[in-house]
């Protein structure tokens, strides 16, 4: 009953939405973001030194999923449930100046506006997944926002808060837990591992439904980056057999499950696909804290708490992600973005 509203509780409950999720984890490190796989899955060769070329314009949504309260406190979230945000962003990336491969850093720019996030490329090694995932608090206030955390009435390092369950410790989101990375050396995927930021949710952006707008959002985010040679251009027969899963003869390896299937390139070569003809796509999670400041309830709906504490929820989503423009037909956005670098 995944469509079902749902208002404020005074249990603190959870609601979760599975849709396509993955295989089991093999392995979990003590990590709160990320599953991490430790046995051999062959996604990328080892040869794969360089990030993907990603500049472009790309439609990106995120699914709401899972949707949850301190236990025993009022949950703050409302429905309806799963919600979408889409957002259309203009990607920049440079080049590197001395290998001229692209650059690991890459601008995001919402579509129509000037809020823009920087992201970094990085490889799935476990060294990066825990050095990125853990808990931090140096996250990055998305302009033009601007938190008065005291006044506001939130709590203190807000920005990492987990739920809390019967018990007032800390859980971690399925979502989270759920989802899966490859670390074993030559077989790790390219993306951008953990960003963490917070943004107003402002109808400025064309983002939540009403009761939303005003609150906070804290994220924690991966946009991890794959090939799916069914989406590759070329000879019919040459793409209709690399479509096909390794397991079955072809170059698609479904191990972290059918949203990230991904192929090798020494693959596509051996079946007449040139690598170059198939789009990259996005797959990832994130998700957070909800903050709905004291100070704007008229924005949101939400009313303090008596003791004048500002009201919270966390969500967590799935996000996919598909290019639809190419790289130069952002190139006059993405100059003057990269220049400020």
């Amino acid at each position: 009953g995944y469509q079902n509203r749902f208002r404020k509780m005074k249990c603190g409950c959870e609601i979760y939405f599975q849709k396509i999720m993955f295989f089991s984890l093999t392995a979990n490190t003590a990590i709160w973001l990320l599953g991490i796989i430790s046995n051999p899955i062959y996604l990328v060769d080892s040869a794969s030194t360089k990030p993907p070329a990603i500049q472009g314009s790309w439609t990106v949504v995120y699914e709401t999923v899972e949707m949850k309260g301190d236990r025993g406190k009022t949950n703050a979230c409302q429905g309806p449930f799963p919600w979408k945000y889409t957002w259309q962003f203009d990607v920049c990336q440079g080049t590197d100046a001395a290998t001229g491969a692209p650059s690991r850093v890459f601008v995001a720019l919402i579509s129509g506006t000037t809020v823009k996030r920087v992201y970094t490329f990085s490889l799935s090694t476990s060294q990066t997944v825990q050095t990125n995932c853990k808990d931090q608090y140096n996250y990055v206030n998305e302009a033009p926002v601007t938190i008065n955390a005291a006044v506001w009435g939130f709590p203190q390092n807000w920005e990492i808060m987990k739920p809390l369950d019967q018990n007032k410790l800390p859980t971690n989101p399925r979502t989270f837990a759920n989802f899966q990375l490859p670390t074993s050396s030559g077989n790790e995927m390219w993306g951008s591992i953990c960003a963490q930021y917070v943004w107003q949710d402002r109808l400025d952006l064309g983002a939540g439904p009403t009761f939303y707008r005003g609150a906070f959002r804290s994220e924690n985010e991966t946009w991890m980056f794959f090939r799916n040679a069914c989406n590759c251009k070329g000879p019919p027969a040459a793409v209709a057999s690399a479509c096909l899963t390794t397991a079955e003869g072809g170059c698609n390896d479904d191990s972290l499950g059918v949203a990230m299937l991904n192929a090798q390139d020494d693959c596509l070569v051996g079946k007449g696909v040139d690598p170059g003809s198939c789009p990259y796509s996005i797959y990832g999670v994130s998700g957070g804290p909800v903050m709905y400041p004291a100070v704007t309830t008229q924005d949101t709906g939400i009313p303090p708490n008596p003791d004048g504490t500002a009201e919270y929820c966390y969500m967590y989503s799935e996000i996919t992600g598909v290019q639809s423009k190419a790289a130069s037909d952002v190139a006059g956005t993405c100059g003057p973005v990269l220049a400020s670098l």
